[in-house]
């Protein structure tokens, strides 16, 4: 009966543990809305958002291929490529099969532009 208790409480740890781990990961921002336009730094004009969306949604649909646009105000001490490669991973860029997803960075305060691509 205590080595039930034991291994439940030990189950239960684990769980928890690897729940916790899953939110650790999280290191850069979350996607919008729009996904393929995310302007964090504001310095993309809306009629412009609108046409990188839609060329953006249109590529993916034609091809599986997704070109997202990111702009931050500071990359809080990553290296341009470093920042640009983890948002595409964190955010799941492109078709992981085909590996065909590009993240386009541009960052205003390291006055800093990156373009990521998969193989």
């Amino acid at each position: 009966m205590k080595m039930k208790r034991l291994l439940s409480i030990l189950f239960a740890a684990l769980i928890t543990l690897s729940l916790c781990g899953c939110e650790e990961g999280n290191e850069f921002p979350s996607p919008t809305e729009s996904f393929y336009i995310n302007d964090f730094a504001n310095v993309i004009s809306e009629e412009d958002e609108n046409e990188i969306l839609s060329r953006g949604v249109a590529l993916n649909k034609k091809t599986t291929a997704q070109v997202v646009v990111v702009t931050v105000e500071s990359l809080d001490g990553y290296a341009p490529a470093d920042y640009a490669v983890g948002l595409g991973d964190q955010w799941g860029v492109g078709d992981e099969e085909n590996d065909n997803g590009i993240v386009i960075l541009l960052s205003t305060e390291e006055r800093e532009i990156f373009i990521a691509v998969g193989y």
